[in-house]
C-alpha cells in the first residue's frame, strides 16, 4: 500500500507567486513510513528546545523566513540554525528513496483561461479567489497524474491513497476532482491520453491536519523549495535545498 502525502504552496500574493506548486511525495507504508516518521523525530529532538517539541510542526515558510514558532528575533532560531535544520529535512527524499511528484500550474495562463471561458459563455467574471482555486486544482491534477502514471509502471500490484492536508477552502473541490478523474474516459470521448481514468488512487483522499512526524512536513518542504526556485529571480539562493531531492523528482520537465 502506498501513501502519497500532497502539500501546496504559492497560494498567497498573485504579484510575488505566479507559479502554484502541489507536491506529492509517495511512501511505501509497510516498509518506509515508520522509518521517515522516525527520523523526522530525531531532528526534532535535534533542533526543538524539550519545552517547545510538543506539538511542534515544520512549516518550510518558518524555516525559511521566520515565523510565529521560530521567532526571528530569537537568538535560538538563529539564521544558521534554521538553515541546517532546511539542509537536513533536504536529504529526506534521497535518504529514503521517496520519490516526489511536482504539479505546478501558472497563475496568468490559468486567468486567461477562465477569462475566456467567462467572455465565451456570458459568465459573470470570475474572481481572484476563483482564479487561485482553478490555478491550484490544475496543478493538484496533474500531480495526481503523475502519481497514476508512476503507480502504473512500478506499483502494479498496489494501490495508493492520497493524504491531503487539511484546508477548508479546497477539500471539497479536491475530492471531487479525484472522483472525476477517476471517471474520466468512462465518461469522455474520444478517451483521454496518459493514465486517466485514475485506478491505483483509491478511496476519497484522506485531509489530515499537519503534525509532527509526518509525511506532510515533506511534502510541505518540497512544495515550498520548488515553489521559491520556480518563482524566485535569485534562484540560486534556493537551489542547495532543492538539489539534494531533484533526483528523486519524477514528473517530466521539471526544471533541475
Amino acid at each position: 500500500m502506498r501513501l502519497v502525502y500532497i502539500d501546496e504552496a504559492g497560494i498567497s500574493s498573485r504579484n510575488q507567486e505566479p507559479y502554484i506548486v502541489v507536491a506529492g511525495a509517495i511512501v511505501n507504508a509497510d516498509i518506509q513510513l515508520r522509518l521517515v516518521e522516525d527520523y523526522i523525530r530525531t531532528l526534532v529532538e535535534k533542533y526543538v528546545r524539550p519545552h517547545e517539541r510538543d506539538g511542534f510542526v515544520f512549516h518550510a515558510s518558518e524555516i525559511f523566513n521566520g515565523g510565529k514558532t521560530m521567532l526571528r528575533e530569537d537568538p535560538y532560531w538563529s539564521i544558521d540554525r534554521r538553515m541546517s535544520l532546511a539542509h537536513d529535512l533536504a536529504q529526506i527524499p534521497n535518504k529514503f528513496d521517496l520519490r516526489v511528484m511536482l504539479g505546478y500550474s501558472i497563475r496568468e495562463i490559468s486567468d486567461q483561461y477562465l477569462d475566456s471561458i467567462s467572455e465565451g459563455y456570458s459568465l459573470k467574471e470570475f474572481s481572484p479567489k476563483d482564479k487561485t482555486m482553478h490555478s491550484l486544482l490544475s496543478a493538484f491534477a496533474e500531480c495526481v497524474y503523475y502519481v497514476e502514471d508512476w503507480m502504473q509502471e512500478y506499483a502494479k500490484n498496489e494501490n495508493c491513497m492520497l493524504v491531503v492536508e487539511n484546508n477548508d477552502q479546497s477539500n471539497k473541490m479536491f475530492r471531487q476532482l479525484q472522483s472525476r478523474l477517476q471517471k474520466i474516459g468512462k465518461l469522455d470521448n474520444p478517451p483521454n491520453p496518459g493514465p486517466f481514468p485514475i485506478k491505483y488512487i483509491r478511496e476519497d483522499p484522506l485531509f489530515k491536519q499537519k503534525t509532527s512526524p509526518s509525511v506532510l512536513e515533506i511534502s510541505d518542504f518540497c512544495a515550498y523549495v520548488a515553489k521559491r526556485f520556480l518563482n524566485d529571480v535569485h534562484r540560486e539562493k534556493i537551489r542547495p535545498y532543492l538539489e539534494p531531492w531533484s533526483s528523486q523528482i519524477v514528473s517530466p520537465g521539471w526544471i533541475k
